[in-house]
This record gives structure tokens, sequence and C-alpha cells, in this order.
């Protein structure tokens, strides 16, 4: 076991204050995890304007070098305190990113300030980590900013950036160079020269002294040219050795059938008979017409290419051959809308299309359903598949990133296997998935088994937070050097 560190987590959203994503549930859990463990943790996200001083108890600790005010709280639950950088100007708006689907045209400059404030925010704390953990690129120029020197009480710090969803890079023109006031002898296709451009998260994965992501197959994955690595190949193969892929857990405080308050009865394996209410509860509220013995197969996600909605929709004329009810959860890409309201129309009854967040709604589908769809283009790691096994609901995933990691493809002849994988990113291949998940839902013996592997399976933070762990230690032993 590594000996207590300093750690602060840096993050641009967490769960309970702002989430739009898996980033939030992230970096509301995994500090808790590492504190646990006996670290000294500390988690930093800007103030956005939906964060209300009242609601959280926090304390006005003064301004910041950089402009703005730190203010903190502590992460409900615990004793873990949470720097928030407050600046009306860039994080005083309602929107974390963006706003009715374009982003703010100033991100640029907001993030630049975050990072800036972070550290500042240390100095003024007079509290110096021994690892600054960064999370996607909205982070990522913390690292370059320690080997530029410009905190030297900082200069000991050891920084790790984690990548959570490649896709996105944090792109400006390269005329931030300049505002951030980065040297331009810097400016070099190995170093921070991207397509023409400037990248924040390069900027993290050429400085960061470590680099991991959230799962093991996700970090082969983004090697490769292409879908996966999205342009950033080429700067992970050259820091290949110092990748690292480390499966993502789930808050079982948060995700869990014996307590869940929005489920009609609560349940756990030694009781999952009670599940069966549930199931009675959503088929009820939207009016489908199988009962209970048909299978329930749900999918609580953004509506869009990624998550696999295109082979979905073609795959549905095919799937609704079987006998079963679908359920879609979510928002996301308007441009299906129309065709996903029409194939509602048409298999009205069983299926049912809610293009809306509803939590509630879908704690209950969790509760209810008999399967779970992930047909992802590409899925970094997944939080979905992970409450789906909690709540013995099987999950059917295509085979990619941590879908391949946590989902094993059942064999009905060894009846091991927590799930139904597949392969080929097509309708096929999602179609013949969900025949096999059907025909082993009409097979008592290899339901139960598949349920029995589910419920069992252990996804805590706690063995993921012990291998960040010795990473964070890896990190601390390196040399610093400067980049200037």
């Amino acid at each position: 076991m590594p000996e207590s560190l300093k750690i602060l987590f840096v993050a641009s959203e967490a769960v309970p204050f702002a989430k739009t994503g898996g980033l939030a549930d992230v970096a509301g859990s995994l500090p808790k995890a590492l504190f646990s463990l006996g670290h000294d943790v500390r988690l930093a996200i800007p103030k956005y304007g939906a964060i209300e001083d009242k609601t959280w108890n926090m304390r006005d600790r003064g301004e910041l070098a950089c402009g703005g005010t730190l203010k903190t709280c502590l992460l409900p639950g615990t004793s873990i305190t949470v720097m928030f950088t407050d600046n009306e100007k860039y994080f005083g708006r309602w929107g974390f990113y963006g706003e009715n689907g374009a982003d703010y045209p100033d991100n640029a400059e907001r993030f630049l300030y975050f990072n800036n404030a972070v550290l500042s925010a240390c100095e003024k704390l007079e509290w110096i980590p021994d690892v600054i953990h960064c999370n996607d690129w909205q982070s990522s120029l913390i690292p370059l900013f320690l080997k530029l020197r410009r905190f030297p009480v900082l200069e000991t710090c050891a920084t790790i950036v984690t990548i959570h969803n490649i896709a996105y890079q944090g792109y400006f023109e390269n005329s931030f160079m300049e505002k951030a006031e980065i040297p331009w002898e810097l400016y070099t296709p190995e170093k921070l020269e991207y397509w023409n451009g400037f990248s924040f998260l390069k900027a993290g994965l050429i400085y960061g002294d470590l680099i991991t992501t959230v799962s093991e197959k996700y970090a082969a994955e983004i090697l490769e040219s292409g879908e996966y690595g999205r342009g950033m190949e080429g700067v992970l193969r050259a820091r290949e050795q110092d990748l690292h892929g480390i499966i993502n857990g789930i808050d079982y405080d948060q995700w869990n059938p014996l307590t869940d308050k929005y489920l009609v009865k609560n349940y756990n394996l030694e009781t999952i008979e009670r599940k069966q209410a549930n199931k009675r509860q959503v088929v009820l509220d939207l009016k489908l017409e199988s009962g209970e013995n048909t299978p329930l197969i749900s999918m609580v996600s953004r509506l869009d290419e990624q998550k696999g909605l295109d082979i979905l929709m073609e795959a549905m004329d095919g799937l609704m051959k079987l006998d079963i009810n679908i359920v879609l959860l979510g928002i996301g890409d308007r441009k299906f809308y129309p065709a996903l309201e029409a194939l509602c129309e048409k298999y009205k009854g069983r299926l049912s299309v809610n293009l809306r967040f509803d939590n509630p709604l879908g704690h209950l589908l969790y509760g209810g359903s008999d399967l779970f769809l992930m047909p992802s283009h590409f899925e970094p790691c997944g939080l979905s598949q992970l409450i789906s096994f909690k709540y013995g609901v099987i999950p059917v995933a295509r085979a990619t990133g941590g879908l391949y990691d946590t989902v094993v493809d059942f064999n009905p002849a060894t009846g091991k296997g927590n799930g139904f994988a597949f392969d080929a990113y097509s309708p096929a291949a999602l179609l013949e998935a969900v025949t096999r998940a059907v025909y082993a839902f009409g097979d008592k013996k290899a339901w139960s088994r598949l349920i029995h592997a589910a419920m069992t399976a252990d996804f805590s933070w706690e063995k993921s937070a012990r291998k960040y762990s010795d990473l964070y230690e890896l990190a601390v032993r390196r040399p610093r050097e400067r980049v200037v």
C-alpha cells in the first residue's frame, strides 16, 4: 500500500454540484475512495452560476492572485474539502460549457482562468499537493504551467492526466498561445502545435507525468488511427509506456436496489423476486401492452451515434419481431428525434421513447428491466453496465472500450458470463445478440446464473482507487523538469 499522499483532484464537473456526464460521477466518487485509503484528498471545480453558496454552506476564502475568489465547502457526507474557483465573468452563467447546443465562444479563456485559479488556490491555502490529478481537456494546462515554473511553490507536484473521452480535446486557434503567454518555441508538432491550432488536451498529454484512461481496452483503442485515436494517436504512441487503463467504479451508496428511493420495491439478490413489482410499475406507467413475462429491455443514455442509436434504429423492425418491450430514455442528437417518434407510433404499446432527462424514471428502469442495451460505437468506460449488474439487469453490449473489459459474453454450455456481447458495429450483430439474450431469458436456470453473476460482481471504487494510488506513487518518484 503506498504511503499517504496529498492529492488534488481537478475536474470541470462533479456530483452532486454539477453534472453533464460520467466525469461528474467519477469526480464525486473517486476522491472518497482515495480518502478511505488514507490519502489527504481535495477536489477543485469551477463555481458555476447554478451552484449556490447557501445550498452547500460555502466559506469565502478570499481573492485569488489571478482574479476571482476562492470558496470552499465539504463534499457531502465526507470531510473532503471542495475548492470552488468563483469568477462571475467566466462562470457566473447557467451553462457549464455552452447553451442551446452551442459552446461558449470564450471557453478557451474560461478554462485558462480555471487552470490558473486552481494553482493559485493551492498557493493561497498554503496546501501543496504531492499529486495533481487532471481530468479531460478542461484542466490539462496544469502540467504545462507547472513545468513552466509559473507557480514555484508547486514545482514539486506530480501530475496525472486522465482521458475520459478523447473526442473532446479543447481545440482552439493558435492565437491562444499569446493569450496564455506560452512561449512560441513550444509551438512545434512534437510539443504544442496541433493541426495548426492549440489543444488543451495535447498539452496535458505531452507534459503530464503519467496518463490514464478509463479502461484497459480503451487505452489500447486510442493508440489506433481514426475513430478511436481522433488524431491524438501519434501523441499517445510516443507516450505509450506512460499510458495506463483503469476501469471506473460506481458509488454503491448512490446505486443500490436495496436502498434506491425511486423503486416501488427494494430488493437484493436474496429477494430478487421483488424486482417484478418495479417491472409492473414500468409497464403501467409507460402503457406497455405486454406484461411481466415479456422481456423488458431498456436503454438509458445520451441518444446519439456514439451510443449506437443509428444501428439500433436500423435493427428495430427485426427486434420488434421478437416478443419484447423496449424503453428508451434520454436526450441527444435531435436529428434522430422524428424517426424515433415515428418508430414509437409504429410500435405503440411495445416501444416507449422518452426524449427527456428523468432521473426517477431512469432509476425505475434499472429496477424493473430485464436487459439493458449498450450498442456503443465506442465507449471509453461506461457506467450503465456497472449499474445494470448491481440491479440484476443483464447488458447487451458491443465489445468496445470498458464494455469489452466488463461484459463477459454468456456461454450457455458452461453457464459462464454476465451479459451478451457482440463485436461488429452493425444492426445484424445487435439483433443476433438480443435474440440470444431473449432465448436465455426463457431458460430459468440460465437466467438465474446470469442474475447471480451480475449481482455478485464488484465494481466499487476501492479496487480502482488502489491502482490509482500505485500510479500516484510512481508519478511522485519521477524527476521534475522545466520545459523552457
